[in-house]
Formats: structure tokens, C-alpha cells, sequence
């Protein structure tokens, strides 16, 4: 469910529009694993230089967004047998 601050710009201003300017950019058809190491390296800059986010989307989703994808994306330990 997204929440919105209901402040969602125009087309040009929308931060996710820019993002997804990069991304038409490096091709919508590739995969995030056959990314070259530049590429992901800008992605992350674009992403990190993208201010407004937090103008369209309320910061409880955003952080509960970010909270449910490192949940995800971090993977336990196996237990290990102290013997």
C-alpha cells in the first residue's frame, strides 16, 4: 500500500520519475546482475542525489518500506554447533 503525502509533483519534478529517467537510461531490460559496475554505482548515486522522496511518500512508509526490504535482503546466520 502506498501512502502519499497527496504533494506528488509534476511529471519533471516527481523523484521517481528521475530515477526512472536513469534507468530508461541503462535499459529496462536488464537485469540488476548483469548491471556493470558503473552502472550500479550511478544508480546509487542518482538514487542518493534524488531529494523529495520524502515529499511524495510519508516518512512512516518509507521507513517500514526500508525496514521490510533489509529484512528481506538479510539472510540468519545458519546455527552453529558449539562443538
Amino acid at each position: 500500500m502506498v501512502e502519499n503525502n497527496d504533494n506528488a509533483q509534476g511529471a519533471g519534478n516527481n523523484p521517481l520519475r528521475r530515477i526512472a529517467e536513469y534507468f530508461e537510461t541503462v535499459g529496462w531490460d536488464k537485469r540488476l546482475v548483469d548491471l556493470t559496475e558503473d552502472e550500479v554505482v550511478g544508480l546509487i548515486f542518482v538514487a542518493k542525489k534524488t531529494e523529495g522522496l520524502e515529499d511524495v511518500y510519508t516518512e512512516p512508509y518509507l521507513a517500514e518500506l526500508f525496514d521490510r526490504i533489509v529484512q528481506n535482503s538479510v539472510k540468519p546466520e545458519p546455527a552453529t554447533i558449539p562443538f
